[in-house]
């Protein structure tokens, strides 16, 4: 019969090696959750450059298109007080 502790069967050895192999998964594990930590961070500074980007193109699109409407009505305007001039004229 053998006593604890005893290594009759290579046990304190495998022991030794398992610990230390789940001390290496543990730093594996550790630095990959840092190196994707530090990806997410990353990748959420561009999304929030390229939203910032987006919503300074829509301000300008906005001040263009309320130029654009503006321009239209004046046009529109013209394009109607010019006929009626001419009507207004001849009667």
């Amino acid at each position: 019969m053998s006593v604890i502790g005893q290594d009759g069967n290579g046990w304190i050895e495998y022991r030794a090696l398992v610990l230390s192999e789940l001390e290496r998964l543990d730093v594996t594990l550790k630095e990959r959750h840092t190196e994707a930590r530090s990806q997410l961070v990353d990748v959420e500074d561009k999304l929030l450059h390229k939203l910032h980007n987006i919503a300074n193109n829509q301000q300008v699109m906005h001040g263009q298109i309320v130029a654009l409407q503006v321009k239209a009505g004046v046009w529109g305007a013209l394009a109607g007080f010019i006929p009626a001039l001419g009507v207004f004229f001849l009667k």
